[in-house]
């Protein structure tokens, strides 16, 4: 049963709107559904079903998912994620183009969305259930840690393989690195310009992206508001 929930505004700014089924590999639950529109910043309308009789919805309109992305993600999500707020803490275009920004708008946020749209239209990201922190160069992170992409038209959810603890990798002079062993299952440089994606043993993930190298349109991450009444 759906219903539709009236939305406020993001982290840093306000928001505005744009609505079916996930074909995940992993954990994945039914489907829920909203709605984003790629245009304005101001209220956000979004229609979602319930999960066990609590609605969630998304605060800040996104400049690369629509209905039917966050629909099959939410039902890709582990439970523990599913029926929570999700709410747009960092924007590229937004808060500009830096490893600086997107860890000190991200700070303190235990659990996180990372989204990425490359220059030719491929949308793939990671759920990350650690704090996104500068680690000097080292692997840190849990494997409940999931990667996934839209590339083949529907959503494709790699959880954790258990062949390797590389997690998460970030130095905010270097890059932000995903997985490993192989490659990386999604890394972003520095400047958040440009990226690589390949075969990772991980999450025994393909490449998510357009191509094993890739320069990055939009970056989006959002936050979970886990455990609201």
């Amino acid at each position: 049963m759906s219903s539709r929930v009236t939305l406020g505004s993001d982290e840093g700014s306000t928001a505005s709107p744009s609505t079916s089924t996930v074909e995940a590999k992993g954990d994945a639950a039914a489907a829920l559904g909203p709605s984003l529109s790629p245009s304005s910043e101001s209220l956000m309308t979004i229609s979602k079903k319930a999960v066990s009789g609590i609605e969630s919805c998304v605060y800040g309109s996104s400049l690369i998912l629509n209905d039917r992305h966050v629909d099959q993600l939410e039902g890709a999500l582990p439970q523990v994620y599913q029926a929570n707020d999700w709410r747009l803490l960092f924007r590229m275009s937004r808060d500009g183009a830096n490893m600086t920004s997107l860890l000190h708008r991200c700070r303190e946020k235990k659990q996180s969305l990372l989204i990425v749209k490359d220059n030719k239209g491929a949308i793939f990201g990671a759920l990350v259930t650690s704090p996104l922190k500068a680690a000097n160069d080292k692997y840190f992170g849990s494997g409940t840690n999931c990667v996934f992409s839209f590339k083949s038209g529907t959503l494709e959810w790699f959880p954790s393989s258990h062949k390797n603890t590389y997690f998460l990798n970030i130095s905010p002079t270097k890059a932000l690195g995903i997985g490993g062993g192989g490659a990386f299952a999604l890394k972003v440089d520095e400047d958040l310009n440009n990226g690589s994606s390949g075969p990772c043993e991980t999450f025994s993930s393909p490449c998510l992206a357009s191509g094993e190298e890739f320069t990055v349109s939009e970056l989006e991450v959002y936050a979970f508001s886990i455990g609201r009444a």
